[in-house]
């Protein structure tokens, strides 16, 4: 066996994509995802200019003076991640370039004493956004097919997988999407939504739908619940009322964000199946209007 074997030609498929002038700004380690196993060795083996965010919250006034002087010295500015960053704001545009997706071989992590018993498949899934002066605003609506290019708009999501004919993305616990500004005109949040068909054993989906949330905050302050809808198996569409006053209240926000919460179960723990992840439910689509 080795190690993530499969992985150079990969590295070297993405180190092709970016110049001796180009810059990369990588996601953060502390995003929940794996980019720096990727962003590291474009920067030391392939000498690439990359830089990796510090924090998956960056502050945004400071991130603009860093942009603007970046494209400055540099020919283009990318984005590399995997939906764990919030970089959206009117201050900027964000252009895809690319969305990949590779699996390698991991052994299995156990303790120091212990041998691993099998490998693992580990999963890359990644996309590259250029960033570009800001664009006229499109008005009020935003239309998301989650799972397609959806990297910069998806937070503590697990990653993109298609079934029935659709491309999806299993929410967490608490998992979180932003949306484009919009001027408070908006009146309503749908959702396409299905439980993925959860065994019997476990508790139905409970989903609740939050407002202006911000990843980063706890507290919850200053988000405001939409609404909770039980979601069972099958896709169907959910809408949720924006009210003017919270409408007005989000378009203050850089951007707005959904935070979707939802009482999670475990595959491997309710199935033996070799699933450890925490599920809650699957999005297909998010639409406001």
């Amino acid at each position: 066996h080795v190690e993530y074997a499969g992985i150079v030609p990969q590295l070297e498929r993405l180190a092709s994509r970016f110049g001796d002038d180009d810059l990369v700004i990588a996601e953060s380690t502390n995003a929940g995802t794996d980019i720096h196993v990727l962003a590291v060795p474009l920067a030391y083996t392939y000498g690439r200019h990359v830089l990796l965010l510090v924090s998956p919250v960056p502050d945004k006034a400071m991130l603009c003076d860093f942009l603007d002087w970046a494209r400055t010295r540099y020919r283009h500015v990318f984005f590399l991640g995997s939906g764990g960053t919030d970089v959206l704001s009117r201050r900027w545009s964000v252009e895809p370039v690319a969305s990949e997706q590779f699996k390698v071989p991991e052994y299995q992590t156990t303790r120091w004493n212990d041998f691993p018993r099998f490998v693992k498949q580990k999963e890359f899934d990644y996309g590259v956004f250029e960033f570009e002066a800001p664009r006229p605003d499109a008005g009020d609506t935003f239309d998301l097919d989650v799972g397609v290019n959806d990297d910069l708009y998806v937070v503590r999501f697990q990653a993109k997988e298609r079934t029935e004919g659709r491309t999806i993305r299993w929410t967490r616990y608490n998992s979180f999407l932003a949306l484009k500004p919009f001027s408070g005109a908006s009146r309503a949040v749908t959702i396409w939504m299905s439980s993925g068909g959860r065994p019997s054993a476990v508790p139905p989906a409970q989903v609740s739908v939050y407002l202006n949330a911000r990843p980063g905050d706890a507290t919850g302050s200053g988000e405001h619940l939409l609404g909770t809808v039980q979601v069972p198996t099958g896709f169907r569409m959910y809408t949720f009322d924006i009210p003017p006053e919270i409408a007005a209240d989000a378009a203050l926000a850089d951007p707005p964000r959904l935070r979707i919460q939802t009482n999670t179960w475990n595959p491997h723990e309710a199935l033996g199946s070799g699933d450890d992840r925490q599920l809650g439910v699957m999005i297909d689509r998010v639409q406001v209007r």
